[in-house]
């Protein structure tokens, strides 16, 4: 599998747990998921094991500055990616957006 959409956020946390245990997911689409800033923390956890996830798109959720720490530990903690679409739909700053960029960038 190297896409995956998914529009339900119903057990999200078992299916991520699922893609990320596959290791060949490279893009990942969350869009209009309803996840907010609580869902940073516990429900992405299961990406942190990813070895192959280039792409994350967050767009069009109810993101907002408060999940800044919590996305650039996972942006830090999966080495291959390289994308993390934010906008739009998400109310993030330009400086949580540059430090989730910097966190890309440390790799």
């Amino acid at each position: 599998m190297s896409a995956a959409t998914f529009h339900d956020p119903t057990n999200l946390t078992q299916l991520l747990s699922s893609l990320a245990a596959l290791g060949k997911l490279r893009t990942l689409v969350l869009r209009r998921c309803d996840l907010t800033d609580d869902s940073m923390g516990s429900e992405l956890e299961p990406l942190r094991r990813s070895r192959s996830l280039v792409t994350l798109d967050l767009a069009d959720n109810k993101l907002t500055d408060s999940c800044a720490a919590s996305l650039s530990l996972l942006a830090r903690a999966i080495p291959t990616l390289r994308v993390l679409t934010m906008l739009p739909g998400n109310a993030l700053s330009l400086s949580t957006l540059t430090k989730l960029r910097e966190a890309l960038g440390t790799k």
